[in-house]
């Protein structure tokens, strides 16, 4: 699935809903680097993608990220919404809500049965990325059965992305926190099958952003 949303492209080659948007929270820049207590080190001044290039944040074995990488980790759901989740009260009208949690404590998912390990699972997904005032009765069962909830923080004052070029992210479930970004005519933010959340203090786009796609 493909798609563009405020000037972001998201590709989602394994059917799950896109997840990311901007916050428009510059302001909080360093409130967030403090929150994170990301040294000197993990903050990068600038990130210019070049004319036609594309440069890839991702954690996964056997690459280096554009950006410094700090891995992040939290055993609470909220938090974690806050980390990287969707926008409160919206999701699409099609996902299955489960029937209240039943109330039974759980300490690890293969507690559940198998009906059960399918309503937590759709839970967790309306949770994070859903609604989750429809699942709240989850919520201890959703920390059981999946925390630690794992995500990467990359930090950066100034990022600018050229006409015609890419900033990809993709691996882990990803919090970027820029003071300034700037997207020039064609120049694309890609989030590929992966959460994602973009805070940013100013954003510059220059023409309607790209929602094209290799």
């Amino acid at each position: 699935m493909h798609e563009s949303i405020n000037g972001v492209v998201f590709q989602d080659e394994k059917g799950a809903p896109p997840v990311a948007g901007w916050m428009r929270d510059g302001a909080r820049f360093w409130d967030l680097v403090a929150e994170f207590e990301l040294s000197s080190t993990q903050i990068a001044d600038t990130l210019n993608v070049s004319r036609g290039e594309r440069a890839v944040l991702n954690t996964l074995a056997g690459h280096l990220p554009a950006l410094p990488a700090t891995p992040v980790s939290t055993s609470n759901a909220e938090t974690y919404r806050g980390w990287i989740g969707g926008i409160e009260g919206e999701m699409p009208a099609h996902w299955r809500v489960p029937m209240a949690w039943s109330g039974r404590s759980v300490v690890h998912r293969d507690d559940l049965t198998e009906a059960e390990r399918r309503d937590v699972e759709d839970a967790a997904n309306i949770y994070f990325f859903g609604d989750p005032a429809h699942v709240a009765t989850y919520r201890h069962a959703i920390e059981s059965c999946y925390a630690p909830f794992d995500a990467v923080v990359y930090a950066v004052r100034r990022l600018k992305v050229e006409a015609g070029a890419s900033l990809i992210i993709t691996g882990a479930p990803t919090i970027l926190l820029a003071e300034s970004i700037e997207l020039e005519q064609d120049g694309r933010l890609v989030v590929i099958d992966t959460p994602c959340r973009v805070h940013v203090g100013t954003l510059t786009k220059h023409g309607a952003p790209a929602a094209s796609f290799n």
